[in-house]
C-alpha cells in the first residue's frame, strides 16, 4: 500500500517544490501528480509577471510631463511578457491612454516653448515692440 504523501507541517512549513525535491527516490516513484506541481509553478510565474506589469501601469498615476520614466517602466514591464501573459493584463488600455496623453503633453509643451521663443526673438525686451530686421 502506498504511503500517504508527505506534507509540510504548520510548525515547519516549506515550499511545495522543496518538499518534492526532499523526497527519496522511492518516495518520488510513488508520486503520481508531479505534473500538477510543475503546472502550478508555471502558472505562478505567469501571475507574478502579469501582476508586476499591472502594478507598473498603476504606478503611472495622473499623467504629467514628469511621467515619462513611469510610462517607460510600465511599457518595458508589459513588453517583457509573453503574448499569452499580455492577453491577461487587465489595465493595458490604461497604459495606452497614458502614452497618448504623455505624447499630447509633450507636444503642447514643445509648441508653447516654440511660441515663447518666437515671441522673445521678435519683440524688443526694452520697448516691448516688435523688432525689425536690420
Amino acid at each position: 500500500m502506498p504511503s500517504a504523501p508527505l506534507r509540510p507541517t504548520p510548525a515547519t512549513p516549506s515550499p511545495p517544490r522543496a518538499s518534492a525535491d526532499a523526497l527519496t527516490d522511492a518516495q518520488k516513484e510513488q508520486v503520481t501528480n508531479a505534473d500538477v506541481l510543475t503546472a502550478a509553478e508555471a502558472r505562478y510565474t505567469d501571475v507574478v509577471a502579469i501582476d508586476g506589469a499591472e502594478k507598473a501601469i498603476d504606478a503611472i498615476g495622473d499623467v504629467t510631463l514628469t511621467s515619462g520614466d513611469a510610462i517607460a517602466a510600465a511599457r518595458a514591464a508589459y513588453d517583457a511578457l509573453t503574448d499569452s501573459q499580455k492577453a491577461e493584463v487587465s489595465n493595458y488600455n490604461t497604459l495606452l491612454a497614458a502614452e497618448a496623453r504623455f505624447a499630447e503633453l509633450k507636444d503642447a509643451a514643445a509648441r508653447a516653448a516654440y511660441a515663447e521663443n518666437a515671441y522673445q526673438t521678435s519683440v524688443s525686451t526694452r520697448t516691448g515692440r516688435p523688432t525689425t530686421p536690420a
